[in-house]
């Protein structure tokens, strides 16, 4: 499997791939449709802003997925971290380390660039990433609480 920065020939199998990012299961408040919605127009805006920063997993030209990373500073300390603003495997790509491979690429991406954090969002209900993240060392630092309530 190699690993390599993104070209412009990624593009549509980035875009395409958006969509995975919302086959999970979402509290009754937030519509699939309008999270699919909102993936796609967040993958694009990474291509037209971030592109540099998007980097590529294939095996002999087979796109598998992709990390995107982008160097941030913390609110609390001011410290530089590196946010993993996306990361998504093609369903041909699941079990195959492909994920692990994407994220062991972005800690010496980021060793390189001399930051010691990585950080990253999941939506709770993703328990499936949720304990893939804990299992190659991640912890939960921050909850976000939700209720929904009558209007």
């Amino acid at each position: 499997m190699n690993i390599r920065s993104y070209n412009h020939k990624d593009k549509q199998h980035i875009l395409q791939l958006s969509a995975r990012l919302s086959d999970i299961p979402f509290l009754e408040h937030r519509h699939p449709e309008q999270m699919q919605q909102k993936q796609l127009e967040m993958a694009q805006a990474s291509i037209d802003e971030n592109s540099d920063n998007i980097f590529v997993a294939d095996e002999e030209g087979v796109f598998l997925g992709y990390i995107e990373c982008r160097i941030e500073e913390d609110y609390f300390s001011k410290e530089k971290q590196v946010y993993i603003s996306a990361i998504v495997v093609t369903a041909e790509g699941e079990g195959k380390g492909v994920g692990r491979q994407l994220m062991r690429f972005a800690e010496t991406w980021a060793k390189e660039k001399g930051i010691k954090v990585l950080v990253l969002e999941v939506f709770s209900e993703n328990q499936r990433a949720v304990q893939f993240y804990e299992h190659i060392g991640y912890s939960q630092e921050i909850v976000k609480m939700t209720k929904v309530i009558g209007g």
